[in-house]
């Protein structure tokens, strides 16, 4: 795999929202990091939205220099780690609506990027992480609430923010689900080390795991570049990488 995003997988992220980058991480850095972060994976425990503020157990990844020399080239500047989160999905554990990462992580301007690094094989029968190409071009789209429980995490939260200009106010953030065409979406299969790298309007989502034994561990970065303003106080500033 490049060290950074040839001509044809800028293209796709341009047009599809997302890109696959293969082996970006060695199979060695990958079990470092599982033996590292083991609890939040064996527990099923989150890793925190600013964790990587305060604890360098996340800097195997985000200060990863192959992997940011991507994000440099995607988002076209020097960037900041604005929140990160582990993902544990044992066999029978829900998976997330449809949603855009954007609503989570209000940025002006309205720009944000994701590296999700698989840690064990994602794909469709064991809740892997799906797309649908080219939502991007929508704009951030009206929420709801997951219309299927079972199928489907659910969350509600009030955030405090505060606006460039200064202005303090509170978001109520649930775990959103997007109305959207769900035939339309895509789950690349992935392998360990595998990231995929996709804007923050992109629609995506994934069901519940229904493999008998695979869990689909995954670490999952969120990117600005530096001038961007991150409007929620509980992951400002963003940490520069």
């Amino acid at each position: 795999m490049p060290r950074a995003p040839d001509a044809e997988a800028l293209a796709a992220y341009r047009r599809d929202g997302y890109v696959v980058a293969r082996q970006l991480l060695a199979a060695a850095e990958v079990a470092a990091f599982l033996a590292r972060n083991d609890r939040h994976y064996v527990r099923g425990e989150f890793s925190g939205l600013d964790a990587h503020r305060v604890d360098d157990r996340f800097d195997a990844v985000i200060t990863h220099e192959p992997l940011l020399a991507w994000v440099r080239a995607l988002l076209g500047g020097e960037v900041a780690v604005a929140q990160t989160l582990t993902f544990a999905k044992p066999p029978g554990t829900r998976g997330i609506a449809l949603h855009q990462e954007s609503y989570y992580v209000e940025t002006d301007p309205l720009e944000l990027l994701t590296a999700w690094v698989a840690l064990e094989p994602s794909r469709a029968d064991n809740g892997g992480l799906g797309f649908i190409p080219g939502s991007h071009g929508l704009g951030l789209l009206p929420v709801h609430p997951p219309r299927d429980e079972a199928e489907h995490q659910t969350m509600r939260e009030v955030f405090p923010c505060t606006s460039r200009d200064g202005r303090r106010h509170a978001v109520t953030l649930i775990a959103a689900e997007v109305d959207a065409d769900a035939g339309a979406v895509v789950v690349p299969t992935l392998e360990p080390g595998d990231v995929v790298l996709f804007d923050g309007l992109v629609v995506h989502g994934s069901a519940r795991n229904r493999a008998p034994t695979q869990s689909r561990h995954a670490f999952s970065a969120r990117f600005v570049r530096r001038s961007t303003w991150v409007l929620r106080d509980d992951i400002r500033p963003p940490r520069p990488v």
